[in-house]
């Protein structure tokens, strides 16, 4: 099989990430990594006179990569971080192998608070499907086979396209009708969590943009031939063309041992609890359109 140029340099990317747990590090491993809005592969588009959230285009990659680091505040992260842990992860939405959850089952979230488990399930948790579900054995969909997908992740999708071509007003405007997310958990206590270059390609409509959430610890991102930190609150979208772009997560920037060692302390609300998961946890919400 023949390997593209691109495709070279981001599994040679990858495999100089796998197991770098600093941006210092990663940045004497690949040099032109990304590590926010100043970079030489970004250019800025205009901002609207009223907002003030940068949004870069990944050059390289073509017009219809954008980058908005930052674009959700640490609020705006926990109060979406805490409806995923209420909402998404237990029947009915799709998660893991962990197959059918009776009513009387604890919730994992409610389990990994009161810390009646040395194991809980949630620190096994890697995605969860709300929408149309992903096989991802299969690779494909099943358009019997829908949960609910949250007002939220709809509103998002829409806010993010929206300011987007507020400042790229040259482009076309950026449309999709979001209909599934995948919510990706990559636990710091686990070094395997990770996820390999791959394409998203397999939805009906696959050019309609791919919008990416990050939550929670950093990590590094690679796609194509470029590769960058995401953090907490950052966006990025896939659209259009781009939407065949090669990308993967090749590892997560593990806690600061002592953010980590207060994190354990219990907190004396539901918000601190979700704060402390997030201090050992990287989420990542991709929503798309898949017909």
């Amino acid at each position: 099989m023949v390997i593209s140029g691109n495709e070279a340099i981001l599994r040679e990317n990858e495999r100089l990430l796998r197991r770098c747990g600093s941006i210092a590090a990663g940045l004497k491993l690949v040099p032109s990594l990304i590590t926010g809005p100043d970079c030489e592969s970004c250019s800025l588009l205009r901002i609207s006179e009223l907002e003030s959230k940068p949004v870069l285009r990944l050059s390289k990659l073509g017009p219809r990569v954008y980058y908005l680091p930052g674009f959700l505040g640490a609020e705006e992260c926990l109060t979406l971080s805490r409806e995923i842990l209420n909402e998404m992860i237990d029947n009915p939405p799709h998660a893991n192998n962990f197959g059918e959850q009776s009513p009387e089952t604890k919730s994992m979230w409610r389990e990994y608070q009161d810390k009646s488990s040395e194991n809980p399930s949630l620190r096994k948790l890697r995605w969860s499907c709300v929408g149309y579900h992903y096989n991802w054995g299969e690779r494909s969909y099943d358009p019997k086979l829908v949960s609910n997908f949250p007002s939220s992740f709809a509103e998002l999708y829409s806010s993010v396209l929206e300011y987007v071509d507020t400042c790229d007003p040259s482009s076309n405007p950026l449309k999709g009708d979001p209909q599934s997310a995948i919510v990706n958990f990559y636990h710091s206590h686990r070094i395997s969590d990770r996820l390999g270059g791959h394409r998203d390609d397999v939805e009906s409509d696959d050019t309609t943009p791919l919008v990416s959430i990050s939550l929670g610890l950093s990590g590094f991102f690679v796609i194509e031939n470029e590769a960058l930190v995401l953090r907490s609150g950052d966006v990025l979208i896939m659209a259009d063309d781009a939407r065949q772009s090669l990308h993967g997560v090749p590892s997560i920037i593990g806690p600061d041992r002592r953010e980590l060692k207060r994190s354990s302390e219990p907190g004396d609300s539901e918000l601190e609890a979700v704060e402390s998961f997030l201090r050992e946890t990287r989420i990542s919400i991709s929503i798309r359109q898949v017909y």
